[in-house]
């Protein structure tokens, strides 16, 4: 089994608990331990077991949206990756290179968007249902401070106190420690893991708040939302970057990636994680009995392993287990599926609404999208109000018309958000500018006194 996880902090996560003595005994890849680990948090009282909750709650939102003409948005989702090592030089061992991280984003960006070169794999009995999902993924350009990173997306950890880590230190440890504000940023982290036949795993969607769904909130674990990837099987060796990537042979295409990421968009094993009469809640995957794990001939028609299903195994649908040169779709149900998440799961939604402040190679132009007087016009005072992650000294100047100063403050700015009262009561009635200079930008706003 490859090991394709999603943790669920809600549902899956691949390949998490078989034994380290058991992997010891066998060079096979696991690919998703996806509902062990669903019950080891069950164990844990980290979630409650509300899958069925879930999926009619999911069922009723896309039936909305089938009601809905509305043009389709192509959604942006901010990325940051964690690179983990142990002190590593740039480039070498597990600290990875920069090449290899966007080796890998030029193939999540060409499956969500199904531009990928291997679309002529798709078999023709498929291919009107295989979707565009218009969804796109860009490194982040700002990080948690509002700073521009000097590697655009990419952050690198070091520990030097351990080489490896087990997926249960992972949890407990290394999210909690690094995790970007999960409300903003796509987290994918890339580590040695210490077994090496993992390959990933991700955190399902929570849907805390949403109708028909309910999470105990003492169990709800932001902390730990995101995808993990193992160093060995993150990035590709077939795009325009480059090739010559330590990466492991079958898995050299980045799909372990699209997969965990198609997990943390909400979507299902194609087979359920049952038999033929379990379901993915994608009425257009054609019935299967089991995942086609390893599965390296990509001819069609392959396996059907539900012979009472006049369709083959879809299994060039990423969200199997066959080896990456063999995967090349998502279907419109899929699409469906992961734009439902992104429209109304917590944290999905949030991502996508807050990408223009993350992904802004402008900060004074995100310093003026999140800066406003209140009220304005105003009479004895008016309240400066900056909600953004920017952060540092803030001079603030009244100035009239012809730029002649007429107050000045200093400040510091420390939170998200910050408030500052302006007094104008002993300002005649007339317009006035209001300039705000931050080491990110400058911006002025008009100010009217009534």
């Amino acid at each position: 089994m490859k090991i394709f996880a999603i943790t669920l902090t809600s549902l899956f996560v691949c390949g998490l608990l078989t034994s380290q003595a058991s992997f010891a005994q066998t060079s096979k890849k696991d690919r998703c331990a996806t509902m062990p680990m669903y019950e080891k948090h069950l164990q844990l009282k980290w979630r409650t077991k509300k899958l069925g909750s879930f999926e009619d709650w999911m069922a009723r939102k896309i039936r909305e949206r089938q009601f809905q003409r509305t043009t389709e948005t192509i959604y942006e989702i901010p990325v940051v990756v964690h690179v983990v090592h142990s002190g590593d030089e740039l480039g070498r061992g597990s600290n990875i290179s920069y090449e290899q991280v966007l080796s890998q984003m030029i193939v999540l960006n060409q499956d969500f968007r199904r531009t990928n070169p291997d679309t002529t794999g798709t078999p023709s009995v498929f291919a009107s249902i295989a979707a565009d999902t218009k969804i796109l993924f860009k490194l982040a350009v700002l990080d948690t401070t509002g700073q521009l990173l000097k590697e655009q997306g990419v952050h690198r950890y070091v520990d030097a106190s351990r080489e490896t880590w087990s997926m249960s230190e992972i949890e407990t440890v290394l999210k909690p420690a690094t995790i970007w504000d999960p409300n903003k940023y796509l987290n994918i982290w890339v580590v040695p893991f210490s077994n090496s036949n993992t390959l990933g795993y991700a955190q399902f969607p929570e849907q805390s708040g949403l109708q028909g769904i309910t999470i105990d909130p003492n169990t709800d674990k932001p902390e730990t939302d995101g995808v993990v990837i193992n160093n060995k099987f993150f990035g590709s060796n077939f795009t325009s970057v480059g090739a010559g990537f330590s990466l492991a042979a079958n898995f050299d295409r980045g799909r372990t990636a699209t997969h965990e990421v198609g997990h943390w968009l909400g979507l299902r094993h194609i087979w359920g994680d049952g038999g033929c009469g379990q379901d993915d809640f994608c009425d257009d995957t054609p019935a299967a009995g089991r995942d086609n794990d390893g599965l390296g001939d990509c001819s069609f028609p392959g396996p059907n392993s539900c012979t009472g299903d006049p369709f083959d195994d879809m299994f060039q649908n990423y969200m199997d287990y066959t080896n990456d040169i063999c995967m090349n779709l998502f279907t419109n149900d899929q699409k469906a599926r992961m734009r439902t998440v992104l429209e109304n799961s917590p944290r999905r939604k949030e991502v996508i609404a807050n990408a223009n402040v993350v992904l802004s190679t402008n900060q004074s132009q995100v310093l003026a999208n999140t800066t406003r007087l209140f009220p304005n016009p105003g009479g004895s005072n008016s309240q400066l109000q900056i909600n953004n992650e920017l952060q540092g000294k803030i001079i603030v100047t009244i100035t009239d018309l012809r730029g002649v100063i007429l107050q000045k403050s200093t400040t510091t700015k420390l939170n998200t958000q910050l408030q500052l009262d302006l007094p104008i009561q002993n300002l005649p009635k007339g317009v006035y500018v209001v300039n705000v200079q931050m080491k990110q930008g400058n911006i002025s706003k008009r100010l009217i006194k009534k």
